[in-house]
């Protein structure tokens, strides 16, 4: 069976990658430091934003926003420039990756900040770290004003959707619901290529044929997001607004 194709238009992704038989690939401060510079350098030449990260020992998480078709391009270099840096410092050979990195697109920003919020608490969840605080390697700590800030998170969210280091810390001490998590990538990965990129809608009228109640609304609206149905589509199809699609939406997930 072949490779399924990736999304890569331009837009928001939550991608991640782990070392190959779940290994340690990030052993020290320099190697975890190399990682995110190699990432900001790039985020310079290929135009992008990085809105989160978190790097752990084996492996990390980013939220990326590309303004092009290329972050399979972008991520190949990332990768193999640390494998090659990796492979020549410890004097190994071979794969150094699981496998591909894995890619989630987001078709707008429900979910932005829950992604990142749980980004962010990684560290926390595997041991790598006893606070957000004290952890080096992800974006929190920049947030906060604990470190210099990186130019490529010059642009994040967090710093357009917060006004200060109080409002930051208190939407951060928020508890993680790890169920949602789950079911957000769920329904990310239940929409395929050709939707996404078509954004299909000629025949999305079937959802809302005959419909008896608001109710019975709100489940066909689910179920069209769900197949890969615009909120943009879905509102014009019901006479509303894509923000009333969109509180619809994220009250399923709750």
């Amino acid at each position: 069976m072949g490779r399924k194709n990736r999304v890569n238009i331009a837009g928001l992704y939550h991608v991640s990658n782990r070392g190959v038989g779940l290994r340690d690939i990030f052993n020290s401060h320099d190697d975890k430091a190399y990682f995110i510079t190699t990432l900001c350098k790039l985020s310079l030449n290929y135009t992008f934003v990085v809105h989160s990260f978190a790097i752990i020992s084996n492996g990390y998480n980013i939220i990326i926003e590309t303004s092009e078709e290329n972050l399979s391009l972008i991520m190949q270099i990332l990768n193999t420039r640390y494998a090659s840096y990796f492979n020549s410092k410890y004097g190994r050979r071979g794969h150094l990756w699981e496998k591909r990195f894995k890619s989630w697109y987001l078709e707008d920003t429900v979910f932005l900040l829950e992604l990142i919020a749980y980004i962010e608490y990684l560290p926390v969840y595997t041991d790598a770290a006893t606070s957000k605080e004290k952890y080096l390697y992800a974006s929190y700590r920049q947030f906060i004003g604990l470190d210099k800030r990186l130019s490529c998170l010059d642009e994040s969210i967090i710093f357009k959707k917060f006004h200060s280091i109080k409002e930051i810390k208190s939407f951060f001490s928020q508890k993680i619901n790890l169920s949602r998590i789950n079911a957000i990538h769920t329904s990310f990965n239940k929409k395929t290529l050709s939707q996404k990129l078509n954004n299909k809608s000629d025949d999305i009228e079937k959802y809302f044929d005959k419909l008896k109640d608001n109710n019975e609304r709100n489940i066909q609206i689910i179920s069209a997001y769900h197949e890969g149905y615009s909120q943009a589509n879905i509102g014009k199809a019901l006479g509303i607004s894509q923000q009333a699609v969109q509180k619809i939406i994220q009250k399923s997930f709750l």
